[in-house]
């Protein structure tokens, strides 16, 4: 992911100086020692559009990610490890949404079968 490649060479001090204010960790914002003060400070959003800019989800994505894949020592190593995690997501998403699939048809059929069941069963004081 490219957002995930201009966070990890933010986060190793690899980007032009230009960069050098655009995040900041937790702990520059506020002196509390928290379980989040060495992840970086996600901005407040009042818009769409700020919601989707890079400041916004640079740091909410490389927040997300495991801490094996963000000490990564080189780029190239971060970029395997990325592209490992994300694809084991996505599998895992399909995997789920296959067995939801699974069930909803299973339940409609279920359903169907029931319903078969319930007309040629008809009971006698509906016709006396």
């Amino acid at each position: 992911s490219q957002i995930g490649n201009f966070m990890f060479r933010f986060s190793k001090g690899l980007l032009p100086n230009s960069f050098s204010d655009m995040f900041k960790l937790t702990n520059q914002m506020h002196s509390y020692n928290t379980r989040n003060s060495n992840k970086f400070f996600i901005f407040h959003s009042r818009t769409n559009l700020r919601q989707f800019s890079i400041r916004f989800r640079g740091p909410k994505f490389f927040n997300s990610l495991p801490l094996d894949i963000v000490n990564c020592n080189s780029i190239s190593f971060f970029n395997i490890k990325l592209k490992e995690f994300l694809l084991s997501w996505y599998l895992c998403i399909c995997a789920c949404m296959c067995m939801c699939v699974y069930i909803y048809v299973y339940i409609y059929i279920c359903m169907c079968v029931c319903m078969y069941m319930c007309i040629e069963r008809e009971p006698d004081f509906l016709f006396s």
